[in-house]
């Protein structure tokens, strides 16, 4: 069932609550509450920016339903939302939105005065997100910030993955894939997040400085429905 709304200049999302495996353990599902509007938001976002064709595509063959732009998946007990992970639709990437699904579910959990916590996470790119709106991860491995899947495919700042197969463990150069120069096309000053850890959220007033800056960004405004 619908819960709030987000609107920016670049997109309209309704937000909806639904029980996943459990009744403790629930998803928020992001639609695109605009992609059927009218024919200009098929072609453009709603500042009338042209979209790439791949959006476009995908856009034209849900004008039927409402896409789905992703899901946050969440465990919620002892009056803490934890935060597991994440999926954003391929036809919405790139669009900077995991950032607002993220600062949704947090903007949610103070109008709901529950804590808020992620179970652990192997993403850099959650890893990134969630450090960005003052989450301290509690332990875990210090990785480059990349878009591996799996904490095994995390670059560690040496070059290295994560994972060291047992017939290299005692070198780890052979580790590196394709056996190619670990530093190679890598900057020096690339953002290193932390894997494999639980993040615990900051303060009420600065999650809810940090969150302000992602949703009303650009006339952002986020809307909880009674």
């Amino acid at each position: 069932w619908p819960i709030a709304t987000h609107t920016a200049a670049a997109h309209k999302i309704t937000v909806a609550l639904s029980i996943d495996a459990s009744p403790a353990r629930v998803k928020l599902k992001f639609f695109d509450a605009s992609a059927n509007e009218d024919d200009q938001l098929v072609q453009g976002d709603a500042s009338g920016r042209k979209l790439p064709a791949h959006i476009l595509r995908r856009r034209v063959e849900n004008r039927s339903s409402k896409p789905k732009i992703g899901f946050v998946l969440l465990e919620n007990r002892d009056n803490c939302s934890h935060f597991l992970g994440m999926q954003v639709t391929e036809a919405y990437r790139g669009q900077g939105l995991a950032a607002v699904l993220v600062a949704t579910w947090a903007a949610l959990c103070l109008a709901a005065g529950f804590s808020a916590r992620s179970g652990r996470i192997d993403k850099p790119i959650l890893a990134h997100v969630l450090e960005s709106l003052g989450f301290c991860s509690v332990g875990g491995t210090q990785v480059l910030l990349t878009d591996a899947t799996r904490l095994r495919d995390c670059r560690l700042p040496s070059g290295h993955t994560v994972f060291i197969p047992k017939f290299s463990r005692s070198n780890p150069d052979l580790a590196a894939a394709g056996g190619s120069d670990p530093e190679s096309g890598r900057s020096k000053e690339q953002r290193l997040v932390r894997v494999g850890a639980e993040f615990a959220a900051p303060t009420c007033d600065l999650l809810q400085n940090r969150v302000r800056e992602v949703l009303e960004r650009e006339g952002g405004t986020l809307k909880v429905l009674a």
